[in-house]
């Protein structure tokens, strides 16, 4: 199974919502130097830079089992205007057998209801999704896909979608035939539990890493206001492999 270094824990409770949306938040802005993650978008996708002249003066964070607020000033140091990304990346979703996640909007690829506003003004934010390997099995020698290699075309390929929390995600798992759902556990996209690809008893092998991010423009020697809220996703994990 996944990591022989694992022990028995739940990650359920305020105290572990907390944790999660502290990893969310140092996720944006970088510890170091307490600026906003800026991020530039390439051929290959959303890229994540660090930006030395937006700084973070003043944050105030709200944790709630049905809530997460983040308030932030930034202001920009320098003497210009500056246009950017801005990125806000979500902790990783596990998938995998052992993996009991609860999903506030289940039904949306927006499933924590993530929202922003900049100077109390709504943002509508994009969201860039990833497939990032984690191998159900983690003591298989040569996995298909390597941990945390990026598995978003095939996943894409495989027609199936890569928020396996979705509630269409089995109904689409049975509409396939068993040489097909066979042939994407040979590639090592899905996990075969009970050994006879059956909906019930696979499972993804990938993990979903989502970043919402905008455009917005930060004025020169100027304090912004930006604001972040969503709603945690709940469950348990028996296995701890990647503990803070």
């Amino acid at each position: 199974m996944r990591s022989p270094r694992h022990k028995s824990a739940m990650a359920t409770g305020t105290k572990e919502l907390a944790r999660l949306a502290t990893c969310a938040m140092l996720s944006a802005i970088s510890p170091a130097h307490a600026n906003d993650t800026t991020a530039t978008l390439s051929a290959g996708g959303l890229e994540l830079t660090v930006s030395t002249d937006i700084a973070m003066e003043k944050e105030e964070l709200y944790l709630s089992t049905k809530d997460v607020r983040v308030s932030s000033l930034c202001r920009n140091m320098s003497k210009a205007d500056i246009q950017t990304r801005v990125a806000f990346p979500m902790p990783e979703g596990p998938f995998g057998p052992i993996d009991n996640v609860v999903l506030p909007q289940p039904d949306k690829d927006n499933f924590v209801g993530f929202t922003v506003k900049v100077d109390g003004g709504q943002i509508r934010p994009e969201l860039h999704i990833r497939a990032l390997s984690a191998p159900v099995d983690g003591d298989a020698q040569k996995p298909a896909f390597p941990p945390d290699t990026d598995m978003t075309e095939a996943v894409h390929r495989a027609g199936l979608p890569i928020n396996a929390g979705l509630e269409s995600w089995k109904a689409q798992l049975s509409a396939m035939s068993d040489d097909d759902r066979k042939a994407l556990v040979n590639e090592g996209l899905l996990y075969d539990g009970d050994g006879d690809a059956s909906p019930d008893g696979l499972s993804p092998q990938w993990s979903m890493r989502e970043t919402y991010h905008w455009h917005q423009t930060f004025p020169a020697d100027k304090a912004v206001k930006v604001e972040h809220h969503y709603k945690p996703v709940s469950g348990m994990s028996f296995f701890c492999w990647r503990c803070v």
